[in-house]
């Protein structure tokens, strides 16, 4: 039997895992929406998971980029197979996507928006790096956020 993950009475997606249920923070559920993108939404808040944006410009401009090995744990999951999460609150952006099928580039990060301070980091790393995109619900079937409650459901 399938279990699904609900908001406010309305399957979001199918559950395929947990996540930081030891952590003392917040329980994540992992989903993969019905258009086959995965993300965390977390139980008690209804909002995706933050990840730390990066830019190889000096002020957190132009395309934003997801650092391959600096991801959330993504289970039996990659990056390569869809994902979509928040950056941290006051970026313009709220919610990214990867693209099904997008590869990973080796390029030089200049700055960071950072999940943890909520402002725009110096950095000078050079590692894999996914290109991401503005969410667009139409394409991963993933909103910004959820309504409370969120649970499991059949």
């Amino acid at each position: 039997m399938t279990a699904f993950i609900k908001s406010n009475g309305q399957k979001i997606g199918v559950l395929v895992g947990m996540g930081d249920l030891d952590s003392g923070s917040d329980a994540e559920y992992q989903v993969l929406s019905f258009n086959e993108y995965y993300f965390n939404v977390e139980q008690q808040s209804g909002l995706l998971y933050y990840q730390d944006i990066f830019f190889t410009t000096s002020d957190c401009s132009g395309q934003a980029y997801l650092a391959m090995g600096y991801t959330y744990d993504l289970g039996p999951f990659t990056e390569s197979q869809g994902r979509v999460f928040s950056s941290a609150p006051g970026y313009p952006v709220s919610t990214y996507y990867i693209p099904r099928g997008t590869s990973s580039v080796v390029m030089r990060a200049r700055s960071y928006w950072s999940s943890t301070s909520a402002a725009c980091g110096t950095i000078d790393d050079e590692i894999a790096f996914y290109p991401i995109l503005p969410n667009d619900p139409a394409i991963t079937g993933v909103k910004d956020s959820y309504e409370l409650p969120i649970n499991t459901g059949f």
